[in-house]
């Protein structure tokens, strides 16, 4: 064999093996795009749910995996020991997060809505008046402590003039729904699909109260150092999120059908909540930046934080991937 067909054969194995290892690693590279996000089995994670279902994160080759909480606080939480990538919640334990000067960065909000939260109360207890409301004066009123549910509560209170005039018990999911079915509760403050669960177990003896004065938002949040560390693979969830989104947009009743599959699927009951009051967005807009400022203030009412109105809010933004997939929906400045 000639010295000249020798390179030959040793140049194509040489190349072989760069080709191989070329794969190997290319491969690694997107095996490596893979996240944790702990979050609540709720309507406002309706764009995940629907991504999920249409192969959105496949297609862009992120391997998502969603670790299921009670609520967004407990997310939070978990976010926080270090046991999630990224975590959604409602607006309140997020407040509550920048209040405590928690190290987190919100990359978008994924939902608004004004009747997601709700009073659930006995109807043999309660005449409601004209508007649907009920007077809860000296009554035990159920409800998560620093969650969503509680600001909407105080909220409910102050409209009816009786602040700090009802009997507010602080209880776990399990707590609240064993004491409302077996009539230790006279009314609760929950949200979707709670409220439903509890609702149709409940042979008439439970109705909603529901008002539109308290917007609710839910947002997609990490740790500031994870935003870095896992930009790439953040980027590829935003796409498949507004991918999800746009289709949501165009095939409404399609879409809704897909979201409300996922809680059949996991028996929880949807029968009583409407995705039509459920705005399923992305965005980081000063609404957020409004909502957010009014329940610092309450926080340091509560005495959490004193100094807690006068943080500066636009730190805890991270627009750099909305940027990237929806630059027109960045509006908080």
């Amino acid at each position: 064999m000639s010295n000249k067909f020798k390179n030959i054969i040793i140049i194509c194995g040489i190349i072989v093996i760069a080709a191989a290892l070329i794969i190997h690693f290319s491969t690694a590279k997107d095996h490596n795009h893979s996240l944790t996000i702990s979050l609540p089995q709720t309507p406002n994670i309706g764009l995940i749910l629907l991504a999920q279902k249409k192969g959105l994160f496949q297609a862009h080759q992120l391997n998502l995996r969603l670790d299921y909480k009670d609520t967004g606080k407990e997310a939070l939480e978990t976010l926080y020991a270090g046991k999630s990538d990224l975590a959604i919640a409602f607006e309140t334990p997020i407040a509550l997060g920048i209040a405590t000067r928690k190290n987190i960065k919100i990359i978008t909000e994924l939902h608004r809505s004004f009747r997601n939260t709700a009073l659930l109360y006995r109807t043999d207890r309660f005449e409601p008046n004209s508007l649907g409301m009920i007077d809860l004066r000296g009554k035990r009123v159920g409800v998560i402590e620093d969650t969503n549910a509680e600001f909407f509560l105080n909220l409910y209170l102050m409209a009816s003039s009786h602040k700090n005039k009802a009997n507010i018990i602080y209880l776990t999911s399990d707590s609240l729904k064993e004491q409302m079915r077996n009539g230790q509760l006279d009314a609760l403050a929950w949200w979707e699909p709670h409220l439903s669960e509890l609702y149709a177990q409940s042979d008439g003896k439970l109705e909603y109260s529901k008002t539109e004065f308290y917007t609710e938002l839910s947002a997609l949040v990490c740790l500031e150092q994870t935003c870095q560390n896992k930009k790439a693979a953040i980027l590829k969830l935003m796409r498949a999120l507004k991918e999800a989104e746009l289709f949501l947009e165009q095939q409404p009743d399609t879409g809704h059908k897909l979201i409300l599959s996922y809680f059949s699927d996991n028996n929880l009951n949807s029968d009583h909540f409407n995705l039509s009051e459920i705005y399923l967005q992305l965005g980081l807009s000063s609404v957020l930046t409004s909502i957010l400022e009014i329940q610092l203030g309450w926080f340091q009412q509560k005495k959490i934080n004193a100094q807690a109105t006068s943080i500066d809010l636009i730190p805890y933004y991270e627009p750099y991937f909305l940027n990237k997939v929806a630059p027109l929906t960045v509006t908080f400045e």
